[in-house]
């Protein structure tokens, strides 16, 4: 539903909050419909979790921090003054590292 219209996007607080979830398929949704909502975000609240998403570039596990890498460039396409945010955490990003 998220490709074509904004019916979603009124739950996109709760799927911010997926990305606190302890368990990695629910971080992994919210990370995915994050980006599917990025081109209805009227209010601009992908600015107020970007730093939250951006720290399962370097999730514990390898799918949720490939899927989260994946979904950038979309964000990126409907976010671009979010560009050099996410460039800067994938430069910078330690895959030995943990999220924390």
């Amino acid at each position: 539903k998220s490709l074509n219209s904004d019916a979603m996007y009124p739950y996109f607080d709760l799927f911010s909050a997926m990305l606190d979830d302890p368990n990695s398929y629910i971080r992994t949704r919210g990370i995915l419909l994050i980006a599917a909502n990025a081109k209805w975000d009227i209010d601009y609240k992908i600015y107020e979790i970007i730093d939250s998403l951006l720290k399962h570039i370097t999730d514990d596990k390898p799918i949720t921090a490939r899927q989260c890498i994946k979904s950038l460039p979309i964000i990126a396409k409907y976010k671009p003054d979010l560009t050099d945010d996410i460039c800067n955490a994938l430069k910078t990003a330690n895959p030995r590292t943990s999220r924390s």
